[in-house]
C-alpha cells in the first residue's frame, strides 16, 4: 500500500479500553545458542582489536586506512555512494587499490545509484586498467514482471485501426509473449519504451516516463495521469512529479521539504499522485497472467539495500551506520550540506583471514535482485536522460526555443568515453577541494572511541531478501514480513532483536538488573517491537527489575520529520498503556527521550546511530527501529556478547546523555500526559509553519483544499494511535491491527 492511500485512510473511531489478554505470540524464545545461531549469517573470530568509532574523521580515516591496507579483496555494500568529496578520496583510493592488483567489489542500490550510474561506470572502466579490478552492482533492479508492463505501457499497437482498447491490449499482450519467448535474456528486455521509462522511474524523473508512455499511446501528460485537461493542470503535474520523487527517493536535506509540500498537494489531484504504478495502471490490463505477482513487485520496487559494510582482505570490516557521502564522513564545515550526521561504526582486525563473511556477501551479490552496470545499460539506458539533463542546465537561461533542442541533440551525441572522462575530472577536483578546504578536528576534540573487550563473542546479523535452507540453497524472494516468523521472513535482526529483548527480563533480579536502550535515529516501533515492549512494561512477560529507554532525534534534529510526526502517536498509546498497567513488580520501566535543536542552524548536528543495548548485549548496525526496516529493507549488524566492559562503558555513557537536558530531553510525562486534542494542536502549528516555511500555496490555492488536506493527515496520525492501542491491548483482531499498522506505514 503506497503512502497516498495511506492519507486517504477514515479515521477509525476510538477503541474502548478492555481487560488485557495474553500475548497473541507465545513461543517466543529468548535469545539462546540456538535461537542465535538460527539467524546471524556468521560468526567473527579472534580479532587483534575491536573499537566503535563514534567520531566522523575517526570513521572516514578508518575507512580510508582498510582501503589503502588491503593487498587481495575489498567488498562493500553501501545505500548511498556518493559524488562529494569525502567519497571521491574513498573512490579514488579504491581505483589505487586495483592499481595493487586488489579485486573490489561494489554493491550499490539501485534507487539510491541510477543517477549516477556513468559515474560508477568511469569507476568499473578505471578499476579494469590494471592488474586488480573493479565490478558494480545495481541491488533491487526491475523484475522482469516490471519490465514486461514497462514494455506493456510503452508499446504502441500495431493496427492503428483498432478502436477499442481491447482489442489492442490483447495485440500488444501477444507481442510481448513472442518476444519473451523468443528472449535468451528476459530480465533485461529493452522493447518499446520500456528502458525509456525505466530510466525515468530509476532518475526519478517523471516527465521522462510520462514520455515514454505519451510516445506510445499519443496522450497528453495529463491523460496519462487521469488528471484535467488544460496545460496548467499538466504543469502542475509534472511539478508534483517531481515532488514525490525528492520526498521520497532525494538527498536529505530534500526530504523534509518535499514531503511536507507533497502532503499538502496531494488532495488537489487525489489518486494521481499515487507512484508509478497507480499513475500508469490504466494502460496495464488487469486480465494480464501474474497481474497480481506484477503488482506485489511494484509495491516493493523500493525495497533498498540499507547495508553498510567495508570488509577487506577476509580480515578487516567496518559496518554501522554510515554511508559513503560527506554528512557521515565530515564535521560541520563549509563543505558540509544542512546535516551532519552523529552516528557509529564498528571496525574489527581479525587475527586471521577468515572467508565466512566473503561467502555471506556472495550471496547478496549473485542474488536475482542485482544487476551488473551492462545489465542496467540494457534494461534501463540512462543516454537518453544525460542528454536532457545537459540540455536542460545548458539552456536554464535561454529564452530561444531552438536552444533546447540543438543542446540536446549534440549531448546524445556524447560517446559514453567522454561522459566518463568528466566524471573523472570531477571527482579530480572534488579530490582537490577536500584537500584544500577540510581540515579534521584534533584528536582531543574528537568523540571518544570505545574498545570491545578482546573475548567478546562478534554475530553477523542480516535482513534478508531470502533464506537459506539446509543445504545452503537461497529461497525466492521474500516480501516483507510476518509477525511471529521473522526468521522465516529472512528478518534475522528483529528475530534476535525480540529474543533479546525477552532474555533481557529473564536475566534480571534485583541484585542484577537489566537497561534496554534503543538509540536509534527513526523510532517507529513495527507492530512485533511495540507488541512486546507492551507486555514488558505490564507484565504480562515478566519483566521487573527491567528499564527500557528511548533516545531518538526531534523533528527539529532529523531529516525525515514525517516519522517523528507519525510515530510519536504511536509513543503516546504505548506511554498510555504504561501509564494504565505499569506494575514494578512485574513490568519494566519506559522512558523516552528526543534530541534537543542545536543552536547552528546552518548545520545541524542530526542523530543517525542504530545502537540497540540489551542488558548485557550490544548491537550495532544499519537497521533503524522502524517499519520500514522491518518491512522493506536489507540491513546488517553485529551482535556484540560477553563483553562486559564495552556494554557498561556505553551504557555508562547514554545514562549521561539522558541526565543532560542539553543532549536528551525526557518527552515521557509530556507524551503520557498531554492530551490527544493538544497533541493534535501541535501537529497543526507544525504543519502550519510548512506550509508558510514551504510555501504551499504556489501548489495549492485554495485554503478549503488545505484544510481538507490537513484532515486527511490528522486521519493518518489517528490511524497511528488507534493501531497502536489495539497492537498493545492485545483484544480483538490484533493480528489483523499488527499487520494492517505493519503494511500501512511501511514506506515510511
Amino acid at each position: 500500500m503506497n503512502i497516498y492511500r495511506i492519507l486517504l485512510v477514515i479515521t477509525f473511531p476510538l477503541l474502548a479500553a478492555c481487560q488485557l489478554s495474553p500475548p497473541v505470540d507465545t513461543q517466543l524464545k529468548p535469545l539462546t545458542d540456538e535461537v542465535l545461531s538460527s539467524n546471524r549469517s556468521a560468526v567473527l573470530g579472534a580479532f587483534s582489536s575491536a573499537r566503535i568509532l563514534r567520531d566522523n574523521d575517526h570513521a572516514f580515516e578508518n575507512k580510508l586506512a582498510l582501503i589503502n591496507s588491503a593487498t587481495q579483496t575489498i567488498d562493500l555494500a553501501y545505500y548511498i555512494f556518493d559524488d562529494d568529496y569525502s567519497s571521491s578520496v574513498l573512490s579514488q583510493a579504491l581505483l589505487d587499490a586495483t592499481k595493487r592488483g586488489v579485486a573490489v567489489r561494489m554493491l550499490v542500490d539501485y534507487h539510491s545509484a541510477y543517477k549516477d550510474l556513468d559515474r560508477f561506470s568511469m569507476l568499473e572502466h578505471k578499476g579494469n586498467q590494471s592488474t586488480g579490478s573493479l565490478h558494480v552492482k545495481f541491488y533491487n533492479r526491475p523484475t522482469p514482471l516490471m519490465i514486461k508492463d514497462a514494455i506493456f505501457m510503452t508499446l504502441g499497437c500495431r493496427h492503428p485501426n483498432i478502436s477499442k482498447r481491447e482489442g489492442c491490449s490483447q495485440e500488444k499482450l501477444a507481442d510481448i509473449d513472442t518476444l519473451v519467448n523468443t528472449s535468451k535474456d528476459v530480465a533485461n528486455i529493452n522493447y518499446g519504451g520500456s528502458g525509456l521509462f525505466l530510466s525515468g522511474l530509476y532518475a526519478k524523473n517523471p516527465q521522462l516516463m510520462a514520455l515514454a508512455v505519451n510516445e506510445a499511446h499519443q496522450l497528453d501528460v495529463q491523460n496519462v495521469s487521469q488528471a484535467g485537461s488544460n496545460t496548467q493542470q499538466q504543469d502542475a503535474l509534472k511539478k508534483i512529479g517531481q515532488i514525490y520523487w525528492q520526498a521520497y527517493y532525494g538527498s536529505t536535506a530534500d526530504r523534509i521539504i518535499n514531503r511536507t509540500k507533497l502532503s499538502m498537494a496531494f488532495l488537489v489531484h487525489g489518486d494521481t499522485l499515487n507512484p508509478v504504478y497507480d499513475a500508469f495502471s490504466s494502460f496495464l490490463p488487469v486480465e494480464r497472467e501474474q497481474a497480481s505477482a506484477a503488482r506485489r513487485d511494484w509495491d516493493f520496487s523500493t525495497d533498498f539495500l540499507h547495508h553498510k559494510l567495508l570488509w577487506v582482505d577476509q580480515r578487516r570490516v567496518q559496518l554501522g551506520g554510515r554511508n559513503v557521502q560527506d554528512a557521515y564522513h565530515l564535521q560541520p564545515s563549509d563543505l558540509s550540506d544542512k546535516y551532519t550526521f552523529v552516528d557509529n561504526d564498528i571496525t574489527i582486525d581479525l587475527l586471521e583471514t577468515d572467508a565466512m563473511l566473503t561467502s555471506v556477501y556472495d550471496r547478496l551479490w549473485h542474488f536475482s535482485m542485482t544487476a551488473s552496470l551492462n545489465e542496467v545499460r540494457k534494461h534501463a539506458p540512462n543516454d537518453f536522460l544525460v542528454a536532457q539533463q545537459h540540455a536542460a542546465n545548458m539552456c536554464k537561461e535561454s529564452i530561444i526555443d531552438s536552444c533546447f533542442k540543438d543542446t540536446f541533440d549534440k549531448a546524445l551525441s556524447i560517446p559514453l568515453s567522454e561522459r566518463m572522462a568528466l566524471h573523472y575530472q570531477q571527482m579530480q577536483q572534488h579530490l582537490t577541494t577536500f584537500g584544500e578546504r577540510y581540515t579534521p578536528l584534533m584528536e582531543t576534540k574528537r568523540r571518544e572511541v570505545f574498545d570491545v573487550d578482546s573475548q567478546a563473542r562478534i554475530s553477523y546479523v542480516e535482513n534478508l531478501p531470502f533464506t537459506i535452507n539446509s543445504e545452503g540453497n537461497l529461497s525466492d524472494r521474500h516480501y516483507g514480513s510476518i509477525n511471529g516468523k521473522e526468521r522465516e521472513s529472512g528478518k534475522h535482526i528483529h528475530a534476535v532483536w525480540l529474543a533479546a529483548l525477552k532474555s533481557a527480563c529473564e536475566k534480571a533480579t534485583i541484585a542484577n538488573p537489566q537497561q534496554v536502550i534503543f538509540y536509534n535515529a527513526y523510532v517507529f516501533f513495527p507492530s512485533n517491537i511495540l507488541s512486546q515492549l507492551a507486555q514488558m512494561i505490564d507484565g504480562r512477560q515478566p519483566c521487573s527489575n527491567v528499564s527500557i529507554e528511548v533516545l531518538t532525534n526531534s523533528i527539529e534534529t532529523t531529516d525525515l520529520n514525517v516519522v517523528n510526526i507519525l510515530s510519536r502517536h504511536s509513543i503516546k498509546a504505548l506511554l498510555e498503556h504504561a501509564s494504565e498497567h505499569y506494575n514494578p513488580a512485574t513490568g519494566a520501566r519506559f522512558r523516552y527521550y528526543e534530541t534537543p535543536a542545536g543552536n547552528n542552524v546552518e548545520s545541524t548536528l542530526s542523530l543517525h546511530a542504530k545502537v540497540m543495548l540489551f542488558g548485557d548485549r550490544l548491537f550495532i548496525g544499519s537497521s533503524n527501529a522502524d517499519l520500514r526496516s522491518l518491512m522493506m529493507d536489507t540491513n546488517n549488524g553485529l551482535l556484540i556478547d560477553n563483553a562486559p566492559r564495552l556494554t557498561s562503558t556505553y551504557r555508562q555513557w547514554l545514562n549521561e546523555q539522558f541526565s543532560d537536558p542539553a543532549k536528551a530531553l525526557n518527552k515521557t510525562d509530556e507524551y503520557m500526559t498531554i492530551s490527544r486534542t493538544d497533541l493534535l494542536a501541535e501537529d497543526n502549528k507544525a504543519i502550519d509553519f510548512m506550509i508558510e516555511r514551504y510555501r504551499i500555496n504556489r501548489f495549492v490555492k485554495n485554503d478549503e483544499k488545505i484544510e481538507e488536506a490537513k484532515q486527511k493527515i490528522y486521519a493518518l496520525l489517528e490511524k497511528s494511535y488507534q493501531l497502536s492501542r489495539e497492537i498493545i491491548k492485545h483484544h480483538g483482531a490484533s493480528r489483523k491491527a499488527q499487520a494492517e499498522f505493519n503494511n500501512l506505514f511501511k514506506l515510511i
